[in-house]
C-alpha cells in the first residue's frame, strides 16, 4: 500500500453546523457523511480509504475495475460520529486494522481530506506507538494556528492583501473585518450609502453556509431601518459569534468562464508550490451553494486564470511562511468590466480534487489541454427522490462510460450521495457541444425515471 486517505469531511464542518436550525444542521451534517465517499476517486492503486459508511460495493467494484486498480481496500467504523479520526481511536478493529496496515508499509503516506484537530490526535497516537508513516499533506500540531487563521475568511483578506502587490492583477473587493453584527449592520450601511451591493460572511462558513448576497435597493435608505433590516437577516446562531467579513458584491460576468472560476495548487512537503487545476465553479441558484466544477483547454490557457496562479503562488508562500503543505484553492469572480477578484480560499483537498485526480486516471495526466470534463451534484426533485442506482444505471446505459478506451461519455461517481437527494456524476467529452449535450440526455433520462 501507498497511501492511507481518510475522508474527513465532516470532521472540519460538523462544529460550524452546530449552530444552524436543525434541520440545516442534520441535512448538512449527512451530507457530508455520504459526499465523503467521493474518495475513491482519488488518484492511483494501492490505497486504504476510510470511509464513515461503506461506499456502495457494486460501484466500487465497477469503479475499480474500470480504472484497473487491483488493491484498493476500504475500511470504516462499525458506528460512526461527527469524527471519523475519533472513531479510529476509539473503535478496536478499525484501530487494529489501521495499525497493521501502517506496520507492513512502513513509511507509507497518511492524506486527509483535511488536516483537523482530530487527525492530530489520531497521529500522535499511532507515533507514540512507534509507527512509522508520512503526512505529506497536514501541518504539524504545533503550526495548527497558521492553517487556522489562514482557512478562514478574515484569514484569507488579511493574506492576501499582504502577498500581492498594488500592480497585481488579480484584487480582492473592498470591504471589512468587523468584530460582531452590530459593526457589521454599520458596514453594510456604508455600502448603502456607497450604492454598492455587498455580501456578509460568516468568518468559517463552509458549503455557502453563513453567506448573504445583499442587493442594495432592497434597503432603507435610513441608517437605523437599515440596520434593523440587515439584523432581522442575520438571526442564526453563527452571526452572535465574533468576526463578520461584510464586503463588495461583485456581480459576475457569467459570459467570461462562467463568471466564477476557481484555481486549485499545492505546497509540497519542501515548500515548493504546484498548479493543480483550474476550473469554472458549478453554482446552484442561491448563486453560493457548490454544485461541481466544469474543467476545460480554454480555461487552462486564459491569461486571467494565468494572472491568477501567479498571483497565487504569492498567496502560497505566505501559507507555507505559516507553516501550511498540501492543497489549496483560491475562488475567484470575474467582473462586466473584466477585473478578477479573489474572494475565498480553502485549505484542503476541494470539491474538485476528486474529479480532477479521475480524469487524471481514465484520460492521462494532461488531459485538460484535450478534453472537456464536469463533475457535478445535481440536487433531485421530489419525484426522483430515493432513486436506486441499477435503475440510473439502467437508464443511461447508452452514455455511461463502461472502460478505460471509451473517453466520452457519464460515469456515476458517488452512488451514496443518493441516500441525501443528490446525484454525483462526472461527464467527459472531447467538445463543449459534446459535453453539454450528454448533460442534457442525462437531465431528460432523470425527469423519465
Amino acid at each position: 500500500m501507498n497511501s492511507i486517505y481518510i475522508s474527513n469531511i465532516l470532521e472540519g464542518n460538523y462544529r460550524s453546523y452546530q449552530s444552524l436550525p436543525t434541520k440545516k444542521r442534520i441535512y448538512w451534517t449527512r451530507y457530508d457523511l455520504m459526499d465523503a465517499n467521493r474518495v475513491l476517486l482519488y488518484r492511483g492503486d494501492h490505497k486504504v480509504i476510510i470511509t464513515s459508511f461503506p461506499i456502495n460495493k457494486s460501484h466500487f467494484d465497477f469503479f475499480t475495475k474500470l480504472m484497473g486498480w487491483k488493491n484498493i481496500v476500504n475500511l470504516y467504523p462499525e458506528h460512526s460520529s461527527n469524527s471519523i479520526c475519533e472513531d479510529l481511536l476509539s473503535n478496536k478493529n478499525l484501530n487494529q486494522n489501521l495499525k497493521e496496515i501502517i506496520k507492513t508499509n512502513p513509511k507509507i503516506q497518511i492524506i486527509p481530506y483535511r488536516t483537523t484537530p482530530e487527525f492530530n490526535k489520531l497521529a500522535a497516537s499511532l507515533k507514540q506507538e512507534g509507527l512509522k508513516f508520512t503526512t505529506p499533506e497536514s501541518v504539524d500540531p504545533d503550526k495548527a494556528f497558521g492553517l487556522n487563521y489562514a482557512h478562514s475568511k478574515r484569514g484569507f483578506r488579511h493574506l492576501w492583501s499582504k502577498s500581492n502587490r498594488e500592480e497585481s492583477i488579480v484584487k480582492i473587493p473592498q470591504g471589512f473585518i468587523t468584530a460582531n453584527k452590530e459593526e457589521a449592520a454599520e458596514a453594510g450601511f456604508w455600502f448603502k450609502q456607497q450604492e454598492k451591493d455587498f455580501v456578509i460572511k460568516y468568518n468559517k462558513g463552509t458549503q455557502g453556509v453563513g453567506i448573504l448576497l445583499n442587493k442594495q435597493k432592497d434597503f432603507s435608505p435610513e441608517k437605523q431601518e437599515f440596520k434593523k433590516q440587515l439584523k432581522n437577516l442575520m438571526t442564526d446562531k453563527i452571526w452572535h459569534e465574533p468576526v463578520i467579513i461584510v464586503e463588495e458584491l461583485i456581480t459576475p460576468n457569467n459570459s467570461y468562464l462562467g463568471g466564477s472560476p476557481s484555481i486549485e495548487l499545492l505546497i509540497t512537503e519542501k515548500n515548493g508550490i504546484k498548479k493543480s487545476y483550474a476550473s469554472q465553479q458549478l453554482l446552484a441558484e442561491d448563486k453560493k451553494t457548490f454544485l461541481g466544477v466544469y474543467i476545460h483547454p480554454e480555461i487552462i490557457k486564459d491569461k486571467l486564470i494565468q494572472a491568477a496562479f501567479k498571483d497565487s503562488l504569492n498567496f502560497g508562500r505566505q501559507l507555507a511562511e505559516l507553516g501550511y503543505h498540501g492543497y489549496f484553492d483560491v475562488d475567484l469572480v470575474i467582473s462586466k468590466d473584466k477585473q478578477i477578484y479573489a474572494v475565498e480560499s480553502n485549505l484542503r483537498r476541494t470539491g474538485g480534487t476528486h474529479v480532477h485526480e479521475a480524469a487524471q486516471s481514465l484520460l492521462g495526466e494532461k488531459y485538460e489541454y484535450q478534453y472537456h470534463v464536469m463533475g457535478k451534484d445535481v440536487f433531485l426533485s421530489e419525484k426522483n427522490k430515493n432513486l436506486d442506482y441499477q435503475e440510473i444505471k439502467k437508464r443511461l446505459k447508452n452514455q455511461l462510460i463502461k472502460n478505460k478506451k471509451q473517453k466520452e461519455g457519464i460515469l456515476i461517481t458517488n452512488p451514496d450521495m443518493l441516500n441525501v437527494n443528490v446525484l454525483s456524476f462526472i461527464i467527459t467529452a472531447k467538445t463543449k457541444e459534446k459535453l453539454f449535450q450528454l448533460e442534457k440526455i442525462l437531465k431528460k433520462k432523470l425527469q423519465e425515471l
